[in-house]
């Protein structure tokens, strides 16, 4: 076991960066004069920057309140060996529900999506529409301004409504 002034030379750090480092990368456990002592595998593999699972070690569960700092006999060493066989079927359990729900959180968000894409299509094909509206309005309006009077006359309302119906049809 190494204290914070070893961990500091091994990793070329300040004593500072190695607090910083505790519960992160670094999980010591304390001495029984009251020294944080660091397991040294877990200081070499937060000095190649992976971390080391320490879910099975019973200090670490005596830190969690798990077990007893004081239960070192077989019995109990078993018994927290059981709770950690337990506690790691719950949390597969509930990584795979976390994942179900995930996928199922990302497949309705890609049919939001699908939805907003076909709704902005719509919008677009509308906005289209209206506007060719808006263009044979026009076009029949300066059509109709040049007309004289009397070619107005002529026309007649039939023959404006026609002229309208054939500006607005599509070309075919």
């Amino acid at each position: 076991m190494l204290t914070r002034s070893g961990v500091a030379k091994r990793l070329g750090k300040s004593i500072a960066t190695v607090r910083r480092m505790e519960g992160m990368e670094l999980h010591p456990t304390r001495g029984s004069n009251g020294v944080h002592l660091f397991d040294p595998d877990e200081v070499d593999a937060a000095a190649r920057g992976e971390t080391v699972d320490r879910s099975h070690r019973v200090s670490d569960l005596a830190t969690r309140g798990y077990v007893d700092d004081g239960e070192e006999t077989d019995g109990a060493h078993a018994d927290a060996e059981n709770r950690v066989a337990s506690l790691e079927v719950e949390l597969s359990r509930q990584r795979r529900a976390h994942a179900a729900e995930l996928e199922h959180l990302r497949q309705e968000a890609l049919e939001r999506e699908r939805r907003a894409a076909a709704d902005r299509a719509e919008a677009m094909r509308s906005a289209r529409a209206q506007a060719e509206r808006e263009t044979v309005a026009a076009a029949v309006g300066v059509f109709v301004e040049s007309l004289t009077d009397r070619e107005l006359a002529q026309l007649g309302e039939d023959g404006l409504d026609e002229l309208v119906a054939l500006l607005g049809s599509e070309p075919g």
